[in-house]
């Protein structure tokens, strides 16, 4: 009886932390409310272009590389800088989706670091599209910001 409550036991935790990584799947966009923590990363839905919050404080994309071995296996792993913040040394703990349709990087203490001044398009998503540009859409779908780093 104990192995089996035991092993019921072990199961619960098993599957609570199945569901905790399902929380952090990958994902392409960030809406109203979504953040970026530092050390986290946004990939392309081709996992081809990350943007990732550097521990530096720096907002940064990369082009990642891509082969295939000879099985025919991909690898991924680091790349080319397309694009950042230019807040490497700043003190950033994260960046922010805000309602309003801004983009923010934000201080530990709440300050405003760096941001994409698009606060007047609430409802807008952020978006790190397949062709490498990272794009801010209003809520009819117009670009209203982007780094113009498409196709590079």
């Amino acid at each position: 009886m104990k192995i089996k409550k035991l092993f019921m036991a072990l199961f619960v935790v098993m599957m609570s932390l199945v569901a905790a990584e399902s929380s952090f799947a990958q994902t392409d966009k960030l809406e109203a409310g979504g953040t970026i923590e530092k050390g986290r990363s946004l990939y392309s839905i081709t996992d081809r272009y990350k943007l990732t919050l550097q521990a530096d404080g720096n907002l940064v994309l990369l082009k990642m590389v891509v082969k295939s071995d000879s099985r025919g296996k991909t690898h991924i792993s680091g790349g080319t800088v397309l694009w950042n913040s230019q807040t490497a040394g700043r003190d950033v703990e994260n960046a922010v989706m805000q309602a309003d349709g801004n983009f923010v990087l934000y201080a530990p203490d709440g300050k405003a670091v760096w941001n994409t001044k698009t606060h007047k398009y609430p409802g807008s998503v952020l978006k790190l599209q397949t062709d490498g540009n990272l794009v801010i859409y209003n809520a009819q779908g117009k670009a209203v910001w982007n780094t113009g780093t498409n196709g590079k």
